[in-house]
């Protein structure tokens, strides 16, 4: 996101306490399902997330194996992880039509993040006291 001139709020706490104070941890997932809205102001909804694009973050760690990973990344490490490689950005906002043409981020994952938590199937939360429409 740096490169491209974005700003996330990762960096500003980075630049704000020092990169020694901030722990970023990521999720990503190769299928299942997860609560966001289509579009910022929109009603929650549970959402499909279909099996992750070939060549992308979260394909090579399903393929790397069956079942949940923890990559932790250390000065040991760090440089092994650099490669950009495509990483799916689901968050608050998500949309499963464009799944082929705007949900995969370039990503150097060892430098976006500390450590990445990959959950080969999620299940959405249910959150409590909020209605939550089902696609």
């Amino acid at each position: 996101m740096k490169e491209e001139g974005l700003v996330n709020v990762g960096q500003i706490l980075r630049e704000k306490y020092g990169e020694d104070q901030v722990f970023a941890l990521g999720f990503g997932t190769y299928s299942g399902t997860v609560i966001a809205a289509e579009q910022w102001g929109s009603e929650m909804q549970v959402m499909e997330v279909p099996p992750a694009q070939a060549g992308s973050w979260e394909d090579a760690l399903q393929m790397a194996g069956p079942g949940d990973k923890v990559l932790l990344f250390t000065d040991e490490n760090r440089d092994l992880f650099t490669d950009t490689i495509g990483h799916q950005a689901i968050g608050v906002v998500y949309d499963p039509e464009f799944e082929q043409y705007g949900n995969y981020v370039p990503t150097k994952i060892s430098l976006r993040y500390d450590s990445f938590v990959f959950i080969e199937k999620t299940n959405s939360l249910k959150p409590l006291n909020l209605p939550i429409r089902t696609l």
